[in-house]
């Protein structure tokens, strides 16, 4: 079985109203959309928490793949996030923003079971488009 979730947030003034989409893909079928708002959010933290509810909802022990456009979320869960805690939580440079957030993605990503990968938005993936726009639209259901 292969299960992909693919996620996105949405923040059109960033900072303001924003949403948040999962779509979940069991062999290559849609079986499930999530998703939310936030009166005021920037776009960063919707991604990081279309992050954070995808893995919420899936099954304690199960194996999936997170897809995300958003490159900043990808490479800090793949990259960033291991050497951010290994120096308590500092970077050089200054302070790490969302770090709350980061915090918890760190407690609760599990290498040996999930995978996290990048793919360009907006490139005519069906399902990228899907979170695209139900993100979208949760963003502009607030306003």
């Amino acid at each position: 079985m292969e299960m992909n979730l693919y996620t996105d947030g949405s923040c059109p003034s960033n900072p303001g109203p924003g949403g948040w989409a999962v779509v979940v893909v069991e062999n290559g079928n849609m079986i499930q959309q999530l998703s939310g708002f936030s009166a005021n959010t920037t776009n960063n933290i919707m991604e990081m928490t279309a992050v954070i509810e995808a893995i919420r909802w899936m099954p304690t022990g199960s194996r999936f793949q997170v897809i995300s456009d958003s490159e900043y979320v990808v490479k800090g869960i793949n990259a960033w996030m291991g050497g951010w805690a290994g120096r308590g939580w500092t970077k050089k440079g200054g302070a790490i923003k969302n770090l709350e957030l980061w915090q918890l993605l760190y407690t609760i990503v599990e290498p040996e079971r999930m995978t996290f990968s990048h793919i360009k938005g907006h490139n005519g993936d069906d399902f990228n488009e899907m979170a695209d726009e139900l993100a979208g639209k949760e963003a502009r259901s607030f306003v």
